[in-house]
Formats: C-alpha cells, sequence, structure tokens
C-alpha cells in the first residue's frame, strides 16, 4: 500500500512539473511587444474632410467660435456639436477632447481661412503633399500666414496620432491624407503638390 502511494505521489510530480511553464529573460525586466497599428485610411479621409468642411464654414461666420467637428457632421447627416473639452468616442480617427491648445489652432485656421483662399487664388501659397501650405513669394505677411497655419495645422495632426492611439509613425499618413483632402478642394489654378513631388497647378 505503502508502495502504491510512493508511485502515485512520484508520477503526480513528474506532471505538475512537465506542465509547469517557466519564465524566460530576466523577471525584473518587463518585456517589451511592439505592435503596428493598421490605419483606415478611408475613416481617417473622413475626418479629415469633416475638418476641413468645419473650418470653411466656421470661417463664413465671423465671430463664430471655431465648434469641434463630429462623426455626425463628417457624414452630413447632422450639425450636432459638442462644447469644447467635451470628449466623444463615435469611432473612426476624430478628435477625442478639445483642449486648449487644439481650440486655439482650430480658432487660429478658421482666422486664417479667408486670407488664405485668397493668397492661394492668385499663387502666393499652395498645398504641398505633406498637409501644409507652401510659400511662393518673399513676403514677410504671406510667410507669417504660412507659419501660423502650419504651425496650427500640425498641432490638429499630432492630436489625432495621440488621441487615437496611433504609432508615432502614423503622423506621416494623417499627413498625407489631409494633402490629398487638401488637394481634392483646391480650386482650378491653385498650386498643389502631388504625392511623387512633382508641383503643378490644379487643372
Amino acid at each position: 500500500m505503502q508502495k502504491n502511494k510512493l508511485i502515485y505521489f512520484c508520477l503526480l510530480g513528474l506532471i505538475v512539473a512537465a506542465c509547469t511553464v517557466k519564465a524566460v529573460g530576466d523577471p525584473e525586466k518587463p518585456i517589451t511587444i511592439k505592435a503596428h497599428v493598421i490605419i483606415d485610411v478611408r475613416e481617417l479621409k473622413e475626418t479629415a474632410v469633416g475638418i476641413e468642411d468645419m473650418i470653411a464654414k466656421e470661417a463664413a461666420l465671423p465671430g463664430t467660435p471655431a465648434k469641434q467637428p463630429t462623426r455626425l457632421s463628417l457624414l452630413s447627416v447632422a450639425s450636432k456639436w459638442f462644447e469644447p473639452k467635451s470628449a466623444y468616442a463615435e469611432g473612426g480617427y476624430d478628435l477625442k477632447e478639445i483642449t486648449p491648445s487644439i481650440q486655439l489652432a482650430l480658432n487660429k485656421r478658421k482666422s486664417n481661412y479667408n486670407k488664405l483662399m485668397t493668397l492661394k487664388s492668385v499663387g502666393s501659397l499652395g498645398e504641398n503633399n505633406e498637409g501644409l501650405v507652401t510659400s511662393f513669394t518673399d513676403d514677410a505677411d504671406v510667410n507669417q500666414l504660412a507659419a501660423s497655419e502650419n504651425k496650427a495645422r500640425n498641432v490638429i495632426y499630432q492630436a489625432i496620432v495621440e488621441q487615437n492611439h496611433l504609432d508615432k509613425q502614423a503622423i506621416h499618413t494623417v499627413r498625407s491624407v489631409f494633402a490629398e483632402v487638401q488637394r481634392k478642394k483646391a480650386k482650378p489654378g491653385e498650386k498643389i503638390q502631388l504625392p511623387n513631388g512633382s508641383l503643378v497647378n490644379k487643372s
């Protein structure tokens, strides 16, 4: 009987040992897994169109503060606006929170809009393939406006990356998608830069 118990416990010990998973590596150091998120360009484009449409619409109404674009406005099925600093998560790559810096950037873009459109129409400014404006003049005021616009755009682009927990490298995709939207919105004769780097006047 004692012999059978001894054999039983030996077998049980072997089974437990066989099922034990041992940690590999230094247990004091955390294991880092790098995950690359695939970006849904279609949804990102909807976000870009919504933001650009909102800025153009608000710029046409002097004295009206820039409001937060929502997924509803992106799809043009409603004109519901949330108050500044309110978060929302309706899917896609929307701005989840309007921080003071983002609000300032939206307001700056709205105030720049009409001057920007005028300067584009005469060829002093154009849209490059990184979602920014390029100056084609030595005029200090024009260059200052371009710098102001680009700074505001960069704040928005970076916020989209950070608030949607995208990889840092995703900023390049965000820029290219916004650039594509700007090319499509450009009017005939305006200067645009194609993805391959070529500068053309939109036909």
